[in-house]
């Protein structure tokens, strides 16, 4: 009499709920996947669909470009699949452990202060240096009346 079930480990790996989640999402995906090459073809943009049957291995480029739509869209319902399990459903009370998140108190840094008590170090132009002409930089600089050596730094 011959057996006609599935092997042992095709049936337990279906049976852990992770595993199943991913398996269920990675075919999703590779339904997309072969719905978009298909609507690519049937479409035609950029005359890809003759570019494709014009060569003598068609079925070396239609693989290629099934297989990373199907990489692609696999793993990408795969990944919105796991991220998604945190997420509560409108009137779930919650669950787990009861643990929150602890709230911690920031200080802020003082800034430190540049040209002459100007927090502001951005030029007059609104144009960053680097950017600017040359003579622009350096009469800049003049008429400021600040150099290099007068700029400090003060925290408080």
């Amino acid at each position: 009499m011959p057996n006609r079930q599935q092997p042992q480990s095709t049936r337990s790996l279906l049976r852990i709920p992770l595993f199943r989640l991913l398996a269920i999402n990675l075919a999703i995906g590779a339904c997309a996947a072969v719905l978009l090459v298909g609507g690519l073809l049937w479409l035609n943009p950029g005359h890809l669909r003759e570019l494709i049957f014009a060569d003598r291995a068609p079925g070396t480029a239609l693989v290629l470009l099934l297989a990373s739509f199907l990489i692609t869209f696999g793993s990408a319902a795969m990944g919105s699949a796991i991220m998604a399990q945190g997420r509560k459903e409108p009137g779930d009370k919650g669950g787990g452990h009861g643990s929150h998140l602890a709230v911690q108190e920031v200080t802020q840094r003082p800034r430190a202060r540049l040209n002459n008590g100007r927090s502001d170090p951005a030029p007059q132009s609104g144009m960053p240096p680097f950017a600017r002409p040359r003579e622009e930089v350096q009469t800049n600089a003049l008429s400021d009346k600040t150099s290099h050596a007068s700029l400090r730094c003060e925290s408080k």
